[in-house]
Parts: C-alpha cells; sequence; structure tokens
C-alpha cells in the first residue's frame, strides 16, 4: 500500500490537521483510538503537521478548543465517531464551523460508515467510509484548499461529500489487505501512556489496547460491521509491536481487542512462539475467542506466552436463540472450550446480552441457568441494542418500531431502546439485574474466587474486577468521579 503524498505538484506546508476523539463512552477504563492514530501516524510519515485531542481522557472545554485550533493555526479537522459518540461528535463541527468555517472538518468510523449523508447535515465536508488509510491519503492534494477539486474526488473510492446540491458517495474502499504496511499510532501525541486504561488490569502499571485483525466471519444480527473476511498483521509484527510498547513506553499489560483474535490459529501459535522466544514477559488479555476455533494446545501455549485471560461471545444460553440471531455455536464446544481454557489455567470470561428479538421470558432464564453452569470467572450481562446497519436495526425500521433518535442512548447497557414482541423494556433490565445477582452472590462462586484471590496475593486484580462488577451493575453510574464531567452523563 502506497502511503506516501505526492508532494511534487502541491504544497503541504499550510496543511494542519487536529483529530478529535469525542469521548462519551462509558466505563472505569480507556483505549487509544487507533484509527486516527494510524492516521497521525501518516501525516507524520508524509511531513504534514498533526495533532490530537481525545476527549475520553480530557475535559471537552470549548474554550481551550478554540484556543488551541487558533494556536496551532488549525486548517483540517478529522473526528472519529461510533454511534453513542456521534452527538458529541456533532456538537464538536459544528463549534468548529461556527467559530472558523475555512476550517475543513471530515470523519470517519463506524457511525459515519453506515450514515454518511446524516454526517454531511452536522457540519461534516467529506466522510471516510470503511477502512481510511488509502482514500485518506489519496484525498489530501485535492483538500488542500476550498473549494475543493470536486472531479477528482469522484474519482477516489470509500468517500461521501457533497458538490453543491449533489451528495456523491464513491465506490466501496478497498479493503487494507496488508496490515503491516501501516504504521503503529502516533502514541506520542496521546496523553499515552499515563491516562489510558484497560477493560481487565491483571497488575498495577501502564496497559493499553491492541488491535492486531480486522473483520470478523460471523454473521450476528446485533453486530453492525460493513464487511466480511478478516485481515490480520503478521505474528512478527504483532510481536515487534509488544516489545517496543514495552520498550518504550513501560508498558506492563496489553488488551488484545480483535473481533476475532483466533481467526488464524496458526498466526496465534506463531504469536505465541515468539513471545516465548524473545521472553517478552507482558501480561497480555484475549478479549474474544470464538468457542468453536480453540484447542486446548493453544490454550496451553498462550498461558505459556503470558496471557492471562481469554473471553467468549455466547450471548444466549439458548441454542436456539443463538442460531435466530446469527451465532452459531453449539453449547458443546462452548463449555469443551471454557473446559480446556480453564485446564490450561487461563481466566475466562463470557458475554451474554438480554433482550433479543426472539427471545423469551423462559429462554433468558436459561441464559442465567447456563451462565451459572458454564462458570467463567467473570460474565457480562449485556442489554441488546439495535446499532445502525445492523441486521437487528433494519429489521425492527422494517416491522415500524419506533426508535430515539438520540445516538447518546445507543449504548450496550442501561435502559433498552425497544420491547420486543415477547418482553418489555422493563423485563429487559430486571433480567440483566437478576442475572448479576445471581451470578456473582453465588456462595460457592465467592468461595472459589476467595480462594483464588489469597492462592494468587493478586488483590489488586481482584478489586478491579469488583469495581468493574459495580459498574456493570449500577449502569456505570458508580465508580466514574475520575471522568471527564461530559462523561459523566
Amino acid at each position: 500500500m502506497n502511503l506516501a503524498v505526492d508532494k511534487t505538484q502541491h504544497d503541504f506546508d499550510s496543511m494542519r490537521w487536529l483529530f478529535i476523539a469525542p469521548g462519551n463512552l462509558a466505563g472505569d477504563f480507556s483505549n487509544v483510538p487507533c484509527g486516527i492514530g494510524i492516521l497521525a501516524a501518516i501525516l507524520e510519515q508524509n511531513g504534514i503537521f498533526v495533532r490530537v485531542k481525545d476527549f475520553s481522557v480530557e475535559p471537552l472545554d470549548y474554550a481551550g478548543l478554540k484556543e488551541f485550533i487558533v494556536l496551532n493555526r488549525i486548517s483540517h479537522v478529522g473526528i472519529t465517531m461510533m454511534t453513542c459518540q456521534a452527538c458529541v461528535a456533532y456538537e464538536i463541527a459544528k463549534f468548529i464551523e461556527t467559530e472558523d468555517s475555512s476550517i475543513v472538518i471530515v470523519s470517519g468510523g463506524i457511525h459515519p460508515t453506515i450514515l454518511p449523508e446524516e454526517s454531511l447535515k452536522n457540519s461534516i465536508d467529506i466522510v471516510y467510509r470503511d477502512e481510511a488509510e488509502s482514500s485518506f491519503v489519496e484525498t489530501l492534494p485535492h483538500i488542500l484548499k476550498t473549494p475543493f477539486d470536486y472531479e477528482r474526488l469522484r474519482e477516489i473510492q470509500g468517500i461521501t461529500f457533497a458538490c453543491g446540491d449533489e451528495v456523491i458517495s464513491t465506490g466501496d474502499a478497498e479493503r487494507v489487505q496488508d496490515l503491516d504496511s501501516l504504521p503503529l499510532p502516533a502514541y506520542h501525541l496521546f496523553a499515552f501512556p499515563e491516562r489510558y486504561v484497560t477493560q481487565f488490569l491483571y497488575k498495577k502499571g501502564y496497559s493499553t489496547n491492541l488491535i492486531t485483525s480486522r473483520g470478523c466471519t460471523g454473521h450476528c444480527v446485533f453486530c453492525s460491521k460493513h464487511y466480511q473476511g478478516v485481515h490480520f498483521q503478521s505474528a512478527e509484527n504483532v510481536v515487534e509491536q509488544f516489545i517496543f510498547l514495552r520498550d518504550k513506553y513501560n508498558i506492563s499489560q496489553i488488551f488484545v481487542q480483535d473481533d476475532f483474535f483466533s481467526y488464524d490459529l496458526e498466526r496465534v501459535e506463531k504469536i505465541c512462539d515468539l513471545l516465548i522466544k524473545n521472553k517478552v514477559d507482558v501480561p497480555w488479555v484475549c478479549s474474544n475467542t470464538r468457542a468453536d476455533s480453540i484447542s486446548y494446545e493453544l490454550f496451553r501455549k498462550m498461558k505459556e506466552s503470558g496471557c492471562i485471560s481469554v473471553a467468549f461471545g455466547v450471548e444466549s444460553g439458548n441454542e436456539m436463540v443463538r442460531k435466530k440471531i446469527g451465532k452459531n455455536l453449539k453449547t458443546e464446544d462452548i463449555f469443551n472450550a471454557v473446559k480446556l481454557a480453564k485446564r490450561a489455567g487461563l481466566l475466562t470470561s463470557a458475554f451474554y446480552i438480554f433482550g433479543h428479538h426472539c427471545e423469551t421470558w423462559e429462554d433468558a432464564l436459561d441464559t442465567i441457568e447456563f451462565a451459572k453452569n458454564l462458570n467463567t470467572d467473570t460474565v457480562t450481562f449485556s442489554v441488546n441494542c439495535p446499532f445502525p446497519g445492523a441486521p437487528l436495526y433494519k429489521m425492527l425500521i422494517k416491522k415500524g418500531v419506533s426508535l430515539p433518535e438520540d445516538w447518546g442512548r445507543y449504548r450496550t447497557w442501561g435502559e433498552p431502546l425497544f420491547e420486543t414482541e415477547f418482553l418489555s423494556k422493563q423485563q429487559i433490565v430486571k433480567l440483566q439485574k437478576m442475572a448479576y445477582r445471581q451470578y456473582y452472590l453465588r456462595p460457592a462462586y465467592l468461595m472459589r474466587q476467595i480462594q483464588n484471590l489469597f492462592k494468587t496475593g493478586n488483590f489488586f486484580m481482584y478489586w478491579r474486577g469488583l469495581k468493574w462488577m459495580l459498574e456493570q451493575y449500577f449502569d456505570y453510574k458508580v465508580m466514574a468521579k475520575n471522568r471527564p464531567a461530559h462523561l459523566r452523563k
């Protein structure tokens, strides 16, 4: 992939970028927004000025933002957003446009990818859909100044923009197949690593997220992923990043955030072998593992290489419900995978969702019993959310279900956005609370965790786990005092 800007035809000295992550997330954690981090690194490689503001880890102060833009003579702003961040992102874009209409404002991320025309109506000039690295570099010469070179923009795949009264969406961008060709995120532009904390913490010290692949082969109806197939970094590249983060930033634990980390078992095994061979000695957590794509030998090697915990997306304890929502996992495969992980000495976690469109009260009770029988070390019971672009969202719209227009409410916790044919909103919340109580207050579970606590002596991990569980149960309304004010909603 060619990420070099042709400077023979254009002068880029006047182009000065600011990338913004709008915040508005929830939970006692914060991950580096890798997408804008990579784009910032690409700009630096091309000698183009760039700065970053991540309002997940700093207060959103509009007066301070204005001052920052003026002092740094910012000419272009890029805003990334997921659906729950869209309202804040649009507010930021409107503020910047009002203060200085000459600044070019672009956006990317899953929400603009799904609803590009909405972004254009909210002070956004160009939307970069899907993977933006290639299309972003291609557009730079043609958006140096306004008006843009619209004829050339029409030739670039993966973008949406307005030309007069016409909205133009070019064809889909070509996916980045060689992820090794991309630079690491420009970590030095963030308040990294001091202000970033991952979801799972094994011990005190700096932690960070790492995304080593893109894509998933699943067909879950609640997922808004926009393309099929998995592309990934080489094992060598992944281990180099481990070593870089350890040596450069003193990172002592890594949260591997891939949607489908275990897609290529040979690659995972090679990563483990290289971590062991190079004595990297950095504990890591695997956030997403499919129960039907794993083996004991691999779990054992993951443990030996420093893996602490693996998580499984189960979503429902009822096999018929799993089939109807596109989660084609057999019950025996799930139990076998968790059994093998425990045998290898790994901590285990499972994710469940209440409020599936086809789920009855009895099906939901099956999930609670299933979770208790599976008996992972931790569980997450979420509320189903119909994200735009997901088959579930389209299904509900087709049925005439009224969904809120406030994107800030599109979360997997708190009040459900819709009731199903079988469950009211109140029943869905009741099931979630019931599940947490029944799971974590079991005497046998509590005794096992207390024994593990004293056996490992890892009081820090268990204290963090308790805080996380309370956040889940109380809808993230507790343990949030240290978050920026605009994130405490």
